[in-house]
């Protein structure tokens, strides 16, 4: 238990590492165990830590942190027992400042340094008594014994200490996973390897990852035309930045190249799918804008309604448009054929409405009537060109709903057509009888033929002028009436 008691502490004591007895790989495993589950790592030493002590304990650290599922212990305590200069407190720089001198414990030490975040600390133990090294099981402690209590007391410290960084008990299932790490160690953890290997390896990586990023950044921006070029430059950069990062040793910038190349051919290859896509889509984006032009024009050209409707009827867009152009061009381009069938069909309820008109007028005016034709009778006429008009309009597309709305509009134009035409047709009928009266008193009195003529021809000249202002009346009524 902890000073404060928030935290219980449980100590995991394993055998020692490449003893005369154990498999290197069973010693792996044990040391492999231990750093995946514990939060604090004791490395018990007996008088110094040598260098093969930081080269065999790098070698497990490093095979452990290939664990994805886990982490190794953040913090590391070095416990050196029946240390020569047990007082010394400056031991642990002592250490890292003699490996300063050997490159590759520099690296090793480096390495210890970046896997332990929450620091490497060590406590060196005053030399035991005899009476304590030859005890078995329990021993009375005495007065000479306070110096190693005192000393093992600092371990216990340190200990509290780290613990209260970071706590591996918080796991919800602490039994799975160490299942889960020892079937790792037993199956998938790396082989052990010299550990300057293994830095020549991660520092070849983490080369290999820069170099990447200076080639993609390289041939981010380029386009189809200056791709060649961004590659061959890109490479170029490469290769320098390996030759900076890796000291130009050759056989490591052979072995980043090898690693690096087929990266670097997988994202030229990737770009150039994406160019020739893009070109795919931008081609494709073109046919579908002609094709759409094409259809514009073809729906501006035409000329009928009966076609128009045809083009609606028979789904003409979606039959020959909807392989080539997007939904949103072809909705585009279904309304404008909704527009041009509208605007054809106000030009063909115009034109049938003057058509109507001159029919009308033709009836009335070129059909021999005994007498002038009576209102009721127009009227009569009118309905019946109203009834074809309006089967006219139902083939036309014209629902009954629009039919409606114009159908009013179209009865009181043809009655205003068809009481003009009266009034000309009455016109015309007085003035016949007129002539008629005129021609028999003219008869009856034997006038003069030249004064004969005057008259007669005075008579004409009126009946034309009362025929030519009917006509221009119902001129100015149709022209009312379309407008």
């Amino acid at each position: 238990m902890s000073y404060e008691g928030t935290h219980v502490i449980f100590f995991l004591d394993t055998q020692g590492t490449f003893d005369l007895k154990t498999a290197r790989n069973i010693s792996a495993w044990i040391a492999g165990f231990s750093l995946l589950i514990s939060d604090v790592q004791i490395v018990n030493l007996r008088g110094n830590i040598g260098g093969d002590d930081l080269h065999d304990l790098n070698m497990f650290v490093e095979s452990a942190a290939a664990f994805k599922e886990g982490s190794v212990a953040k913090s590391l305590i070095f416990v050196i027992r029946d240390a020569a200069d047990w007082k010394e407190s400056d031991f642990l720089e002592k250490l890292w400042k003699q490996n300063e001198k050997s490159k590759e414990m520099k690296e090793i030490a480096g390495s210890l340094k970046h896997r332990f975040i929450n620091g490497i600390d060590c406590v060196c133990v005053a030399p035991v008594s005899d009476r304590i090294r030859r005890a078995d099981r329990t021993i009375e402690l005495q007065e000479e014994d306070q110096t190693l209590i005192q000393c093992l007391k600092r371990v216990q410290q340190l200990i509290f200490e780290k613990c209260q960084l970071e706590s591996k008990a918080q796991l919800q299932a602490p039994i799975e996973l160490a299942k889960k790490i020892t079937a790792y160690l037993q199956d998938d953890a790396p082989e052990l390897r010299p550990t300057v290997q293994v830095i020549q390896e991660a520092t070849v990586i983490q080369a290999v990852n820069k170099a990447f990023d200076v080639f993609a950044k390289a041939i981010k921006t380029s386009t189809p035309e200056t791709l060649s070029m961004a590659e061959a430059l890109g490479k170029a950069e490469v290769h320098r930045k390996l030759e900076t990062l890796l000291l130009k040793k050759e056989n490591l910038i052979a072995e980043a190249h090898a690693l690096l190349d087929p990266k670097i051919e997988e994202m030229i290859l990737e770009k150039k799918n994406e160019f020739a896509q893009l070109k795919k889509e931008k081609d494709e984006l073109k046919a579908a804008e002609k094709s759409a032009q094409e259809f514009r024009t073809k729906i501006h050209k035409i000329s009928t309604l009966k076609e128009a409707l045809h083009w609606e009827r028979n789904s003409i867009l979606e039959k020959y448009g909807s392989f080539t152009m997007p939904s949103t061009t072809i909705q585009s381009i279904k309304e404008a054929l909704s527009t041009k069938i509208i605007t054809l069909k106000s030009q063909f309820i115009e034109t049938r409405l003057n058509e109507l008109n001159n029919e009308l007028r033709a009836y009335l005016l070129m059909t021999s009537f005994d007498n002038v034709p009576e209102e009721d009778q127009i009227k009569v006429h009118i309905k019946k060109m109203l009834e074809s008009f309006k089967k006219e309009c139902f083939e036309n597309a014209i629902e009954s709903a629009e039919f409606c709305i114009i159908e009013g509009k179209v009865q009181t134009t043809l009655e205003k057509t068809g009481l003009i035409c009266r009034s000309m047709l009455a016109s015309k009928k007085i003035a016949e009888m007129k002539k008629a009266e005129l021609e028999a008193e003219l008869a009856a009195e034997k006038h003069d033929s030249a004064n004969y003529s005057d008259i007669s021809s005075d008579s004409e000249n009126d009946l034309e002028e009362e025929f030519t202002e009917c006509f221009i009346a119902n001129q100015l009524a149709t022209h009312q009436l379309t407008r």
